[in-house]
């Protein structure tokens, strides 16, 4: 299979650089079928509980993540709407729960799931499906800096009954399903994939 594509760099808390991705996607492919929304920071700080996390640092994460998302969203609804389609949103694993050294995140995850399922409802009857991929601990940079802590390392991985972290991959697979006629069905839904963390 080949095609082509584009790299466009916006910041996505900026309305004006959301909107100008949105529309130079349009203007090079002349139609929106799928974004994936993957905006999100950690907001992490090793050691520190909930209620000591700086609150900078919470806003950062709340402005970053639930935001974020949610500007895509706006802008990409409209060119959507157009031809029908889906979007689809990166939740995390502790959507569902909560974290006890990261309530930034865990908040800004389950608004990202809410908003996810507001749009799903709310463009069901116009042909476009919104949905959100929750992934467990996947091998990326970001999570890399696990690595640097062997023993924090090993008992991340320990969590997963599967015996490992996910990979990128993994998750683009359930992101092209999402895309594709295959899941025409499927709206408003949070799919995790997390190599059975939360089936525990």
């Amino acid at each position: 299979m080949s095609g082509s594509a584009i790299s466009i760099h916006a910041v996505a808390t900026d309305s004006g650089q959301v909107g100008s991705l949105v529309e130079s996607a349009v203007t090079t492919y002349g139609r929106l079928d799928f974004a994936f929304n993957t905006v999100g920071i950690s907001g992490s700080v090793p050691g520190l509980l909930a209620a000591d996390v700086d609150e900078d640092a919470f806003d950062k994460v709340i402005a970053v993540n639930p935001r974020g998302v949610w500007l895509c969203m706006k802008y990409e609804m409209p060119a959507l709407l157009m031809h029908g389609g889906g979007c689809g949103e990166r939740g995390l694993d502790y959507w569902s729960s909560g974290n006890p050294t990261n309530a930034a995140s865990a908040a800004s995850k389950h608004a990202v799931i809410g908003m996810t399922r507001s749009f799903a409802l709310a463009y069901a009857d116009q042909g476009v499906r919104a949905n959100a991929v929750c992934p467990g601990y996947i091998d990326t940079p970001m999570s890399g800096r696990f690595r640097e802590h062997p023993d924090v390392a090993h008992q991340i991985i320990r969590r997963h009954p599967i015996g490992r972290l996910g990979t990128a991959s993994e998750v683009a697979r359930i992101v092209v399903w999402l895309s594709s006629d295959a899941s025409s069905f499927v709206t408003g839904h949070a799919l995790i994939a997390d190599g059975g963390y939360t089936a525990q």
